[in-house]
């Protein structure tokens, strides 16, 4: 039986990582394992990529990555700054191969103390935080008047 290269399923898997949470300000140094991760033959781009995902936040907004080291097929090591003004919430971890193919672990790191709460719209968060914002709000100021 002869194996097509191309019909082989590539998709990275991501199994586990450690640290599991980290806080803002603070450095990591995280190993990702799983399966698939592969090399690239463009030299520019020889590794896999990590992002760490939140709804609809955006990663570059509270992350600082050097780019993954490709430890073996099954293991990524890399360095992450988490911000300060990171925001509190469990975070996807996305590998990226070279071609394309992206596999993830689902919300599953955490930023822990030290920052503020991420917009979740999903949670219902969203709506709460207006009401309090609602009722922080003081009322408008009336024009003096004229004299």
């Amino acid at each position: 039986m002869t194996v097509n290269p191309n019909e082989i399923d590539q998709t990275p898997r991501v199994v586990g990582f450690t640290p599991k949470k980290g806080n803002s300000k603070r450095d990591i140094d995280m190993t990702i394992v799983g399966t698939n991760f592969r090399r690239g033959v463009d030299p520019d781009y020889p590794n896999p990529t990590v992002e760490f995902l939140n709804y609809d936040v955006s990663e570059y907004d509270y992350f600082d990555n050097d780019p993954a080291v490709r430890v073996s097929e099954t293991e990524l090591r890399l360095h992450v700054r988490i911000l300060e003004y990171a925001c509190i919430s469990e975070w996807a971890i996305k590998v990226t191969n070279p071609g394309g193919q992206s596999g993830y672990a689902p919300y599953s790191f955490m930023i822990d103390a030290d920052g503020r709460y991420c917009r979740l719209p999903e949670s219902g968060r969203e709506e709460k935080t207006k009401q309090q914002a609602a009722k922080k709000k003081k009322p408008a100021r009336k024009p003096k008047p004229a004299s």
